[in-house]
């Protein structure tokens, strides 16, 4: 299923988001029971022109608006960047919904909160979120940033032996309707997610007119569009001021090669 083409923003738009979104180096933080390490890709990678530094806004803009569409609203969005990692991450925690917990199979071992987590069962369920993670490669490959969806994680998430069924008298509800149990719902979520990036990202264009936005961490700047392209991904670490530099002694180059 793909999401209804919402117009794809670039400049100011996109990078407005940048205050609500935490940044955190090493662990996620508030999501630092997330244990990203035991994550697990999705399909086939997506490829795109889109930096980091306007793909993280990007994405929180993006699963903002398809609120609807997804039946999902968000707590909580975070980037993660481990310092000998290839990629950024960034964790979407979607908001608690109840959720009444079962064993799937009688010789399975019981979790250790066993008889809270029926106890609350009678109690229309307990509050469980699904964090969604989206990673994108810090340097591009011929030419593109290589982005993965990757199976969304929520307790027991692994485990054959538990099941996330509805919550008591919930049949009616439309979210319910649609996710009758909690891996029917984050299987929906990872596909509608994985649809609306892989056309909506790779379908991203850089603006004609090179300008300068937020750098991705940090109080510095970056180049982005027009001769821009031309940078290595070495060079668009450096400084704005170096950036230019380098600019125009290439297009200097290039002028005397002509």
């Amino acid at each position: 299923m793909v999401l209804s083409q919402r117009k794809i923003r670039v400049g100011a738009a996109i990078v407005a988001g940048l205050l609500s979104f935490a940044f955190m180096p090493g662990s996620a933080g508030a999501l630092q029971d997330v244990r990203t390490k035991d994550r697990r890709p999705f399909k086939r990678v997506i490829r795109t022109r889109m930096p980091p530094s306007v793909f993280h806004n990007w994405i929180q803009d993006e699963l903002k608006g398809a609120a609807p569409e997804l039946l999902t609203g968000w707590q909580t969005f975070v980037v993660e960047d481990e310092p000998d990692a290839d990629e950024y991450l960034v964790i979407a925690r979607s908001q608690d919904k109840k959720w009444a917990f079962g064993i799937e199979k009688t010789d399975c071992e019981k979790p250790e909160n066993y008889e809270t987590l029926i106890a609350q069962v009678k109690d229309g369920g307990s509050p469980v979120h699904v964090d969604m993670i989206i990673g994108i490669k810090k340097n591009r490959s011929f030419f593109r940033y290589q982005v993965n969806v990757y199976e969304p994680m929520y307790p027991f998430w692994k485990n054959p032996c538990y099941v996330w069924n509805l919550p008591p008298g919930s049949s009616k509800d439309l979210f319910y309707g649609k996710n009758f149990n909690m891996a029917v719902y984050s299987a929906r979520l990872r596909d509608q997610v994985y649809d609306m990036v892989s056309s909506d990202a790779t379908s991203w264009r850089p603006p004609k007119k090179m300008k300068k936005i937020p750098a991705i961490k940090g109080p510095g700047q970056e180049l982005i569009g027009g001769d821009a392209e031309l940078l290595t991904d070495e060079e668009k670490k450096l400084s704005v001021k170096e950036q230019e530099r380098i600019l125009k002694q290439k297009k200097k180059d290039k002028k005397g090669k002509e």
